[in-house]
């Protein structure tokens, strides 16, 4: 067993890295989806499959992160007003 946490910080990193990473990709991939009106296509095909696992992987991530914040919260009324603000402030 680890005795102190502090060893894992480098995959932390090397994990925010990745999401940030991914993060790029998929922005990048709309703009330049978006940037050709004329060929944009609603569905790629198979070959899209992989990229929508992992768009939706990293949603129920989020989700998944939010659940144990709202029930570690004092006043659990006020997380959703938290969620929204942040979403917000994030879509922003």
């Amino acid at each position: 067993m680890l005795k102190d946490l502090a060893v894992l910080a480098p995959f932390s990193l090397l994990a925010d890295a990745a999401i940030v990473l991914g993060i790029l990709v998929v922005l990048g991939d709309d703009v330049a989806a978006f940037s050709h009106h004329e060929s944009v296509v609603l569905s790629k095909g198979l070959p899209a499959v992989p990229f929508l696992f992992g768009i939706s992987i990293y949603c129920f991530e989020g989700i998944g992160l939010i659940l144990p914040l709202e029930d570690a919260m004092e006043n659990k009324k006020q997380a959703r007003c938290c969620l929204r603000a942040a979403a917000s402030a994030t879509s922003v």
